[in-house]
């Protein structure tokens, strides 16, 4: 059998050609497109080999197809392609530019909403043994992701929509970068369920924080006219402001303490697992100051701290004591600048406050001086007139 015949020929004109008289010397041949045969023209047979060659391989790797194609398609590919040329792209990027931005849209046609991942996503933190008031933060921040991206694919959220998110929702610099952390969470858990493939927090501006710039701590004649203002005018709240100021124990953990959970004989506050933010147990100790405030409203059970109204109550003992804001844990931050400036030992103040060291001497050390710490901890009920240092051994 014959080889088969190639649809391509290089054909050397006539001397009696028209093309020939033109200056064209060569004419190379191909298959039929759209029922007529193409033919293009040389001036020199290398130039009509080169092309010959170029074209084998374009059939043998494409058949006909690409010869093929109508006249406009030719002419619209030739301007894109010279379109393009000023942006240093060619047509196939092009393509694939648009086929990846088609592909996205439907992506984010297809994809979840915020709010509907936002109810996903709470109903499996619910799952968790979270304590009620770390799921009502939880709602609440999520709540601010899921309202100001309502109806909105989660796919489609950029780092941009989320610092339009973080400013919207606006409040101080901790604020700001607490909930960023929660609207990353949230994109994290999306990510993991396969509702986006990157997180857009992850390249959203962070806000600085100074480490120490939302610690409130209290002078020492602040806390004394606290005490005292509460002596007077509402003594069941008295253990509370000084177990605060001289154990340091935080807001959620006083209000849960209970009479019998305190050893005056040993001088220990156990801070049970089940109440501490940390979920670990602990042991405070109760230094002489703590014990002078204590000792006078010692009960045999129940809780330390009078819920009843208390929010009205404190609020009225500290606006006769003069002051007008309140930092929730400002007490407990207190306490701690106060220790850290006497006690050497900060590994044993940590585990008393419930840190680590890295964290007590991040925010807590060099806030205060030893002289206003020796004051502070020599604070003492208005009958009693001896001094009583923290001890530090």
């Amino acid at each position: 059998m014959s080889p088969k015949r190639t649809p391509l020929r290089i054909i050397e004109l006539p001397k009696r050609s028209a093309y020939y008289q033109r200056g064209y010397r060569f004419i190379v041949t191909g298959p039929l497109v759209n029922g007529k045969r193409w033919r293009n023209f040389f001036k020199f047979k290398k130039e009509a080999e080169t092309f010959f060659h170029e074209k084998q391989v374009e059939l043998a790797n494409r058949g006909t197809a690409l010869l093929e194609l109508p006249e406009i398609v030719r002419v619209a590919a030739v301007e894109a392609q010279e379109t393009l040329a000023k942006y240093g792209a060619t047509i196939q990027e092009a393509v694939r530019f648009y086929v990846n931005h088609i592909e996205k849209e439907k992506k984010l046609k297809d994809s979840k909403t915020v709010d509907a991942v936002k109810e996903e996503y709470l109903k499996w933190q619910e799952k968790k043994n979270l304590r009620p008031a770390t799921l009502l933060d939880l709602r609440s921040r999520a709540g601010k992701v899921a309202s100001f991206f309502y109806g909105r694919p989660m796919a489609g959220i950029t780092p941009a929509d989320v610092n339009a998110f973080v400013d919207h929702a606006g409040g101080s610099p901790r604020n700001r970068l607490n909930n960023l952390k929660k609207c990353s969470q949230l994109f994290n858990y999306a990510k993991r369920q396969g509702y986006v493939v990157i997180n857009p927090c992850g390249l959203a501006e962070r806000v600085k924080v100074d480490e120490s710039g939302d610690i409130t701590v209290l002078p020492p004649s602040k806390v004394r006219g606290l005490l005292e203002t509460a002596l007077q005018h509402d003594r069941a709240l008295v253990p509370y402001v000084a177990i605060g100021a001289f154990a340091g124990l935080r807001v959620k953990e006083l209000k849960a303490l209970l009479w019998e959970e305190i050893d005056f004989t040993q001088k220990l506050i156990e801070v049970k697992a089940g109440k501490a933010k940390t979920r670990q147990r602990r042991l405070v100790d109760i230094c002489d100051t703590l014990m002078t405030w204590v000792m006078p409203f010692r009960k045999r059970a129940g809780l330390v701290v009078d819920g009843f109204n208390f929010r009205k109550r404190f609020e009225n003992v500290r606006t006769l004591a003069e002051f007008p804001t309140w930092e929730p844990n400002c007490l407990r931050h207190s306490c701690a600048s106060y220790r850290v400036a006497l006690e050497p030992d900060l590994a044993k103040v940590a585990l008393q406050m419930g840190h680590d060291v890295e964290t007590l001497l991040r925010y807590y050390r060099g806030i205060v001086k030893p002289e206003a710490a020796k004051e502070y901890w020599g604070i003492v009920p208005p009958e009693k007139t001896k001094t009583i240092a923290f001890p530090v051994a």
